[in-house]
């Protein structure tokens, strides 16, 4: 499975610099140029941003025919519980429309998240990501992923060489 499997990491968006449509088209090229090179089994975090954009464009091209098969992996199941009406409609309407659910952790607690990004990465052998260098979990994700030796398409500008992340 890991190496048609590829995994997605970005910011919320209160985080993510870039307008959501543009970012929707890169995610859909960046997703047909995967399905192209042979991946097939597309993770999302599901949360807030650009995960849930990543999965929805998963879902997007799996309607026009693209034979791809969504994993939703959750940090814990009540992930979009405090979230606002529209967010959680969207999740739902994902969650609902995937493949796979995973729960990684039974229980809501801070090392959720990072044992969800592990998860994903050790199942993968790509990352699409939104990195433009902000501390966090696309930082943590991505520097786990390069320390695994996985493939990683950045969406966003990033100099390697200003960054310490």
């Amino acid at each position: 499975m890991t190496e048609r499997t590829l995994c997605f990491s970005g910011y919320r968006p209160e985080k993510l610099n870039i307008d959501e449509v543009r970012l929707t088209k890169m995610l859909d090229g960046a997703i047909a140029d995967a399905i192209r090179d042979g991946y097939t089994h597309f993770i999302s975090g599901m949360a807030r941003g650009f995960d849930m954009l990543a999965a929805r464009a998963v879902l997007n091209a799996r309607q026009k025919g693209a034979p791809v098969f969504l994993e939703c992996a959750l940090p814990f199941e009540s992930q979009a519980s405090a979230w606002s009406h529209e967010d959680i409609a969207e999740h739902k309407y994902i969650r609902q429309n995937a493949n796979r659910l995973t729960v990684v952790c039974e229980e809501a607690k801070p090392e959720s998240y990072l044992r969800r990004n592990r998860y994903m990465v050790e199942q993968s052998a790509m990352l699409i990501c939104y990195f433009d260098g902000q501390p966090g979990g696309t930082a943590y994700t991505r520097r786990y992923a390069k320390k695994r030796g996985l493939g990683i398409v950045n969406l966003a500008p990033f100099d390697e060489q200003l960054s310490f992340a």
